[in-house]
This record gives C-alpha cells, sequence and structure tokens, in this order.
C-alpha cells in the first residue's frame, strides 16, 4: 500500500490523476522514462494549444482584411463608383422607392436593412456603403416591433444621417398605446427625428393614430419635394374612431404632390394642397366630397373611391355636370364605411355619374358589397355616351346574395362599350349568376367575313382578355364555343394526350361557323364549388379537347377551382388525370 502514491500509468493505465512530474517509482525526483516522455509530450501540447490560441485570431484577422481586400471580386477589380453603384441596384431592385428594409436591430426580432447587411461583409465594403448617400434614402421605422424604443431611434438618425442630400422615402409605423392621448416621449423624438428631414421628403407613409396627426405636422411650414403621401390608422380602433374627435392632417405647401392615399379622414380635415395630383385612394368618401375632388384636381388620372357615403354636407353639389378632361381611370367601391354617415342611396350614386363627363376614361371599376346598389346599367351606358368614352378596360365586382341586375341588362351594357379589351367579372355569394350559356352564346356569335343581315353586331369585337370569378352556372360547350378552332382535321385532335386518330373532326363544333373572330388571349375562370366539398370536372371529353387545343395554339387559359381547402385546383389537369385513369383501368 506505500507504492500506491507512486503509481504511473505504466502501473495503472487508466489513472485519472495521474501526474507524471511526481513519478517516483525509483526514488523521489528520479522517474521512470515512460513518465519522462509523457512529461515532454505535455510540454510539447501546452506549447500547441497556446500556439493555436494565437493563430486562430491571427487567421481570422488576415481573412478580414488581408484576403477579403485579395479575393474580393468587387473591390479588387471594380472602381469604388462601380461598386457603389453595384451596391445601389442591389439594395434598390427595379423599384427605387420600394420600402424593402428597415432601422430595426435583429436582436429585437427585426430584421437589419440591406444597407447594413452589405456593410458588415468588410471593412472595404463599409467605407463603400457608408460613403454611398443613395443606399440609405429609403427607410421603414417600426416603433410596433421595437422592444427598444429609444434604440430604434437611435438607428434612425444614423441612418437618415448618411442619405446626403437626395430626396428620401420614409415609412412610420407608431402604435396606438391603451388610454394614451398623445404620443409618449420616444414617438415624439421619432417625430421630431423625421421632421427634420421634411425639405427632402419625397414619399411619406403613416401608419399612425389620427390623434397623433397633430403632433406630426406641427410646426412643419412645407414639404416642397413631398410627391406621394399614404395616411392609414394604426389599429382598426382608430378607424373606427368618430371624425369629431380626429385631429386635422395639415400640410398646406404640397406643390409637387402627385400620388395620395387616404383612409378614414373627410376632405375637411385632410388641409394639403390637391392641384397636381395624379393618383388617389380615398375611404370612406362622401358624395359631395368626390366632386370637391374632382373640380379642385383638374390633374388626376387615376381615382378610386371606396366606401362611398352620403353627403356630409360640408360641400355644394355642382349645378351642372363636371366636365374632368384627364381622368383615365376610375374605381367604384360601394362598400358600407366607418363614418357616422349613412351610406349612399342608390338614387344618389346614380346622381354621380349623371353629373360627370370623363371624355378620357379608358377604364372603369365598379364594385357592390350590398344588393342596394346594384350596377346601374343605364346611368352608367348614359355617362359613356356623354363622355363619347373609348372604354377599354371594365372590372364588375359583386359580392352579395341574389341579383342586383340580370343577365340580359348586363349584356346590353356591354353591347354599349364595343371597345372593351379587357372585361373582368366577380360574382361571389350570388343565388342567381349574370354569366350563363346566353352571355357566352352572345360572346360566340361573331360577324362572319360575308355580309348577313340576320347576325346581330358582333359583341365585344376587341376584347383580348376576359376573367370570370364565381359560381358556375353555364354549359363547358357554350364556353368553349368562345375560342375559334385550333385547327382542322384530326392532326390537331391527335395532340391530345388521350385522343386517338380516330376520333372525328366533329369534336371542334365552332371549326369555321364564324371566320372574323375577336383576339382573344387570355382567359381566366377562378370558379367556386356549387356544392362544397364535391369537386367538379370537365366531364365532356370533346370539349376537353378543345381547350386543350385552345392552350396549344399560344392563348392564356386557364381554368382553377378557387377554395379554401384546395386553392387554385386546374381543373384542365384534374380532368386530364381523370380521363388517363379511366382509360388505363379499361
Amino acid at each position: 500500500m506505500d507504492f500506491q502514491p507512486n503509481r504511473c500509468t505504466a502501473c495503472c493505465p487508466f489513472a485519472e490523476d495521474f501526474e507524471p512530474a511526481k513519478c517516483a517509482i525509483y526514488g523521489p525526483g528520479n522517474p521512470c522514462d515512460i513518465c519522462l516522455q509523457i512529461s515532454e509530450m505535455d510540454a510539447q501540447i501546452a506549447h500547441a494549444r497556446a500556439l493555436l490560441a494565437d493563430l486562430g485570431p491571427k487567421r481570422q484577422q488576415l481573412l478580414k482584411t488581408k484576403v477579403n481586400t485579395l479575393h474580393d471580386p468587387v473591390t479588387r477589380y471594380l472602381p469604388v463608383e462601380v461598386a457603389s453603384l453595384i451596391f445601389i441596384f442591389y439594395v434598390h431592385g427595379t423599384d427605387s422607392t420600394q420600402l424593402n428594409y428597415t432601422a430595426t436591430s435583429s436582436t429585437e426580432g427585426g430584421h437589419h436593412g440591406v444597407p447594413l447587411v452589405l456593410a458588415a461583409v468588410c471593412k472595404a465594403w463599409r467605407r463603400i456603403v457608408f460613403a454611398t448617400p443613395r443606399l440609405w434614402t429609403s427607410m421603414n421605422i417600426d416603433l410596433s416591433i421595437a422592444q427598444d424604443p429609444a434604440l430604434q431611434v437611435e438607428l434612425a438618425t444614423q441612418w437618415l444621417s448618411r442619405s446626403g442630400h437626395i430626396p428620401l422615402s420614409i415609412s412610420v409605423d407608431v402604435p396606438l398605446d391603451e388610454g394614451s392621448q398623445q404620443p409618449n416621449q420616444h414617438t415624439r423624438d421619432l417625430f421630431e427625428l423625421v421632421k427634420t428631414y421634411a425639405f427632402r421628403w419625397q414619399e411619406l407613409t403613416l401608419f399612425i393614430p389620427r390623434k397623433f396627426y397633430h403632433a406630426f405636422t406641427d410646426g412643419l411650414e412645407g414639404v416642397p419635394l413631398l410627391e406621394s403621401l399614404t395616411l392609414i390608422p394604426t389599429t382598426w380602433d382608430d378607424i373606427e374612431l368618430d371624425d369629431e374627435l380626429a385631429e386635422e392632417f395639415a400640410l398646406t405647401a404640397t406643390p409637387c404632390l402627385k400620388d395620395l392615399a387616404v383612409l378614414s379622414l373627410t376632405l375637411n380635415q385632410l388641409q394639403i394642397q390637391m392641384d397636381n395630383l395624379t393618383s388617389l385612394w380615398y375611404s370612406p368618401v362622401g358624395l359631395d366630397e368626390i366632386f370637391e375632388i374632382l373640380s379642385h384636381s383638374t390633374q388626376l388620372k387615376e381615382c378610386t373611391f371606396a366606401s362611398i357615403q352620403g353627403s356630409t354636407n360640408v360641400y355644394p353639389f355642382p349645378d351642372v355636370p363636371i366636365i374632368h378632361s384627364s381622368l383615365g381611370s376610375l374605381s367604384i367601391s360601394l362598400k358600407l364605411g366607418n363614418r357616422n354617415v349613412d351610406a349612399a342611396t342608390s338614387e344618389e350614386l346614380d346622381h354621380i355619374f349623371d353629373l360627370l363627363e370623363l371624355p378620357s376614361l379608358q377604364s372603369f371599376s365598379h364594385t357592390s358589397t350590398s344588393s342596394d346598389h346594384p350596377l346601374a346599367v343605364r346611368v352608367l351606358s348614359s355617362l359613356f355616351a356623354r363622355s363619347h368614352i373609348l372604354l377599354k378596360h371594365l372590372s364588375i365586382s359583386v359580392t352579395v346574395s341574389g341579383a342586383a341586375v340580370s343577365e340580359h341588362q348586363v349584356i346590353w351594357f356591354l353591347e354599349k362599350v364595343p371597345t372593351l379589351i379587357t372585361l373582368s367579372i366577380t360574382l361571389l355569394g350570388k343565388e342567381r349568376s349574370m354569366i350563363t350559356d346566353i352571355f357566352f352564346k352572345r360572346l360566340a356569335r361573331v360577324a362572319s367575313t360575308e355580309v348577313d343581315e340576320t347576325l346581330p353586331d358582333t359583341f365585344l369585337p376587341h376584347l383580348e382578355i376576359l376573367k370570370f370569378r364565381g359560381r358556375r352556372s353555364f354549359s363547358w360547350q357554350s364556353f368553349a364555343d368562345i375560342f375559334p378552332a385550333p385547327g382542322q382535321g384530326s392532326s390537331t385532335i391527335q395532340s391530345a394526350p388521350f385522343v386517338s386518330e380516330s376520333t372525328p373532326p366533329s369534336t371542334f363544333p365552332i371549326a369555321t361557323r364564324y371566320p372574323t373572330r375577336r383576339p382573344l388571349q387570355c382567359c381566366e375562370l377562378r370558379l367556386e364549388r356549387s356544392i362544397p366539398g364535391q369537386l367538379e370536372y370537365i366531364g365532356d371529353k370533346h370539349v376537353l379537347i378543345s381547350l386543350v387545343g385552345v392552350q396549344k395554339t399560344g392563348v392564356v387559359l386557364s381554368i382553377v377551382e378557387a377554395n379554401r381547402e384546395e386553392d387554385n385546383r386546374d381543373m384542365i389537369e384534374c380532368s386530364l388525370d381523370l380521363f388517363r385513369s379511366k382509360r388505363e383501368n379499361l
């Protein structure tokens, strides 16, 4: 037992507490040869570890400096100006105004902005990025996801300080604190920071409570470069806020303002210069406000009025029709609004069209979510005729039950606009569709090359794009008949994936009946299921062959079943698969 403390690994190779320097097998201070060798190895290992610990940081430093400098194709082969331009293209992409980067720190659950990512690559890139102002001219400042608002404001300060003197695109998102009527200190600091650069605003998007509008605009004298302005309240509760409690948004000097989008703010609470507007989205809007806008914004080219309400009794109605010579696109959405104002009645809406003349109108969209607001086909027809409109694009959307307008009325209305190129019809929640075999048979009948007085005038002769969404209330045969035959004889039919050479040419019933046909290039059907849970197929093989042939001619033909459980189910492909499986099982 006296020998136990002197044992080495030669005696007990698994001893965990072995120290070769203490070996005394031949007496104190006289270790064995094996322990001497192990001691030397331990010394070499310690030296190697110290050397490795020293080489690791040196290697990393060389990678960050020398290697990057010598091997980076951007900084080695390209001048700084070219590298800067590449970074600009990368950050902005094809749309230099897109707000797709944020000043939020990734440690707070957000994402670093793209310029910050580039700056983190190496010192050379960082020098280029920090010296390129165009990389820092667009920013989304979002306090709603920031765990540390003070850090967010500091990041925004540094970001904007690098933007030089170039016009800015800024988006501000501020949450509404419960029980607070005034912005907190961090929000005020952010507002003051953004206002410091007001003379360089080009695009401004505000997702802030309407209660904060005065705090944001207070002290602003003018924004001479502002071209685009978007005002969206932060929360739905703020949208529902009574108009009397909302503050004015006042930017009286906006001479360059062209694009404006406003949600939940009355026109008299919006104190901005609108003389040069070319694009407008406004919701909700009163009838009298519509006339006030159109009478003063004479350069408007695109306009959307959503959630039209009754008159606010603030502005007078015109005595004679307003002639707006530049408006080329008008969208009317008849949805229930959010103000304490009654929704506009059908008669009041008709009054709008009776007091307008739009000679430049080429695109018109009509959306209704109430059976009280049917498509005013006769009033619109009168507007188009009175304005001598050459309408090219028409969109009709009805999302209520009950037939607010009949199919014959729709066809009569479409006959009055023979210049249409694009027609889009959406019928959701309709018990009876406005689009049946009558519509498609009318669409299939075209004037022949020979004069035939027994045939009616061509129906939509210039139609190139047809889109429909809703329940199918038409036969597949009537739909297929709107397309010219993709070819004659069996050569085209043989191209169908499941058809034999014996298939007769009669499978194309529309081959040469009407030689002159419209230039229909795109047709999209998004069909809702008639019976929930039951799949629908194109059961007529001959019609399916025709539709496959149409696709092979280059026409963009899409028929999908749009349902939540199986969104965008391609009905042509599914029907082909069904026929193939049936043939294989024979």
